[in-house]
């Protein structure tokens, strides 16, 4: 295992930080170490606010996640009991993934498009007087399918958490005379907590290097994971690296802001 991590995982990490200090020419890029990557990515108000920008996004998507996977993940977890039912639940929550990513981006078009399911009913119910173009090709659409794409990445470490759970503890905390808000604040929620930070730290990794579905669907929509995409493209590797470097180092310090949350050695599961 050991071997295989740094195979595949460091040697390539190692080689786009070396790529990150090489400079860029108009043929290629040379072996001379250099700053000038990092420098332009950061004295460069375009690249800082794209910076800004995508760690913003990021984090509302690992906030919209949470609000919306927790309930799922408490569903399956404390009121299914029956280990086939919720089975068959998971499976369903699966079947998105087993589609081709990009195919699964262009089926938003008829959701969220001008003459989409979202504006059809928006009209007939008479909210809006003419389709609402936010919904497709803008941040808000990329924002929406991203949520959609990783809360799953939420809901599976918190269901592994709470399913774990022995019941007789919620039920010695009933016998103690704690209310259900107190239960869920006092028993649940805590133990729930390295499941909440491990789907966190998922989501928003996810989120932070996403630059398919900002091409797709966010119009003119820029994050870093999009430009670089977009500079390995144009060979221009030396800056694309850096920006690369950048992002994983900027994961990095929200992983581990995360996991000083919790002792991921005493996690439930």
């Amino acid at each position: 295992m050991a071997i295989w991590i740094v195979l595949f995982l460091f040697v390539p990490l190692g080689i786009i930080f070396t790529f990150s200090f090489y400079e860029n020419t108009p043929t290629g890029f040379l072996p001379n170490l250099t700053l000038e990557n990092y420098l332009t990515v950061f004295n460069s108000a375009t690249y800082t606010n794209i910076l800004a920008f995508t760690v913003g996004t990021s984090l509302l998507i690992t906030v919209a996640s949470l609000v919306l996977g927790y309930p799922v993940a408490y569903f399956l977890a404390m009121k299914i009991r029956n280990d086939n039912t919720r089975l068959m639940l998971i499976l369903i929550l699966i079947v998105p993934f087993w589609i081709d990513f990009t195919t699964k981006l262009m089926a938003w078009f008829p959701i969220l498009g001008s003459r989409g399911i979202i504006n059809y009913a928006l009209l007939s119910a008479g909210l809006v007087e003419q389709p609402i173009d936010a919904f497709i090709l803008s941040p808000t659409a990329a924002i929406i399918v991203m949520t959609q794409t990783y809360m799953l990445f939420m809901i599976a470490p918190i269901l592994l958490g709470l399913g774990t759970v022995d019941p007789f503890v919620f039920q010695a905390a009933e016998s103690l005379g704690a209310g259900r808000f107190q239960i869920f604040r006092h028993v649940t929620l805590p133990l729930s907590r390295p499941g909440i930070v491990i789907g966190s730290a998922f989501v928003f990794v996810m989120a932070m290097g996403d630059f398919v579905t900002p091409r797709v669907l966010g119009g003119a929509m820029q994050t870093i994971g999009l430009l670089v995409a977009l500079q390995a493209g144009f060979l221009n590797w030396p800056l694309a690296g850096a920006l690369a470097t950048v992002l994983i180092g900027i994961s990095l310090v929200v992983v581990f802001l995360l996991f000083k949350l919790v002792n991921i050695g005493k996690m439930v599961f």
